[in-house]
């Protein structure tokens, strides 16, 4: 019988009727306690953060296991961190992080002559009305491989949060890196994959590269993207 309220409670989650699936789900689970995938569909139709995790924590329990359980998880951690972050702007006082090529040189991966070069090139790409990356200028001059060009990037964004304790993270990777959906090592592999196919012109973004990797779950991917969109509009309402 829980089976039939099961299916019953996620058609009617997918048809938008919240109320009756969350009354159906919770027939499911009186009926059945070790349901799994009922708890994980119950942490959808609470509403506070604490219910949520009450449900994830119960159905983890039942299967250690399961990826999407962990991950929505690691992303209600993720909405602790940003709930907890200061309410006041960071002080101005504050060391400003290095851009990436003063970065680069300062950790003696390129000379500041080459910086100077790239640079050079980069503005004479601008001046013809195109855009490209100081790190592509500096791959296609042969100063940088795409490995060493990640390193320092994911390097710079940890500077740069550390320069900001409880400061918002503003790019994808660093939210997932925060919420503990990836590390950063698998971060840097990715991006570093990211760099490469760029560079053989066939671009992707790194949502796309994380969900077919079997990094994230098209879910979890969503989750984040909607917490990061949510993020960047309440700069606008404060």
């Amino acid at each position: 019988m829980d089976q039939g309220y099961f299916h019953a409670a996620v058609s009617a989650a997918r048809r938008g009727d919240r109320v009756s699936a969350y009354q159906l789900m919770r027939q499911v689970l009186q009926d059945n306690p070790n349901h799994m995938p009922a708890w994980l569909w119950m942490s959808e139709f609470v509403t506070d953060l604490a219910s949520q995790r009450g449900c994830l924590e119960r159905a983890l329990a039942l299967d250690p296991t399961s990826q999407p359980v962990r991950q929505r998880l690691a992303l209600l951690r993720l909405r602790d961190v940003i709930a907890a972050r200061p309410a006041e702007p960071a002080p101005a006082r504050q060391r400003e992080p290095r851009k990436l090529g003063a970065y680069l040189v300062s950790q003696g991966i390129i000379t500041a002559e080459q910086l100077d070069q790239a640079l050079r090139a980069q503005q004479s790409v601008r001046n013809g009305g195109k855009r490209r990356s100081l790190g592509d200028i500096l791959i296609r001059l042969g100063w940088l491989t795409p490995a060493k060009l990640v390193s320092a990037l994911v390097l710079q964004q940890q500077e740069k949060l550390s320069a900001a304790p409880g400061q918002t993270p503003e790019r994808l990777g660093e939210y997932l890196v925060t919420a503990g959906l990836i590390s950063t090592d698998e971060l840097a592999a990715v991006l570093t994959q990211q760099v490469e196919l760029h560079q053989r012109g066939a671009p992707m973004m790194l949502g796309e590269l994380l969900v077919s990797g079997g990094y994230l779950t098209p879910d979890a991917l969503e989750q984040v993207l909607e917490q990061q969109r949510d993020d960047f509009l309440s700069c606008f309402n404060q």
